[in-house]
């Protein structure tokens, strides 16, 4: 709504809307690929799969990523016990199917777009990193064969190099 207020606008691993949609409807491969969003459509029970057996998924999920020590872990489970953490982070997904995604990305960015992009991740096609031209005209991707859907986590080295350059 300010362009004159932002310099530039990084994105990490996460899809324009209209990319996502439109990959999501014609292909099968991305649908498989995002079977959570499916699943985080149910009432209740997605929050009471990730809570039980004291989080038993989302540390195994958090235990994959080698950069996380013990600590690490129990400060994301901490997190997300937190009273309504779960259903927050889960809304965002429910938002999908309820329409509300396609009350947003319409607009023109002008303002210059850089993604950084993990390409082997399991969730998101790396077609997805390339926000549509003719809405975000000044977009630059990076693309790193070797990070997955949190480069962050993948190797900070990497990602954070990235990122400085990105804002220098």
């Amino acid at each position: 709504m300010f362009p004159n207020r932002v310099k530039k606008i990084i994105i990490v691993n996460s899809p324009h809307f209209h990319s996502f949609r439109n990959l999501y409807q014609s292909s099968v491969q991305q649908r498989l690929r995002s079977w959570y969003f499916v699943f985080f459509q149910l009432p209740w029970i997605p929050e009471a799969f990730l809570r039980f057996n004291r989080f038993w998924a989302l540390r195994r999920m958090l235990y994959a990523f080698k950069s996380h020590s013990e600590d690490d872990v129990n400060r994301y489970v901490e997190a997300f016990a937190s009273p309504g953490a779960l259903t927050g982070m889960i809304n965002y997904y429910r938002a999908l199917h309820a329409g509300y995604w396609s009350k947003v990305g319409c607009s023109h960015i002008q303002t210059p777009v850089e993604v950084i992009w993990g390409a082997k991740d399991p969730y998101l096609d790396s077609r997805l990193a390339h926000p549509p031209e003719h809405l975000v005209p000044n977009a630059t991707v990076l693309l790193f064969p070797q990070l997955a859907h949190w480069p962050m986590w993948d190797d900070s080295e990497i990602f954070n190099g990235a990122l400085l350059k990105s804002l220098a």
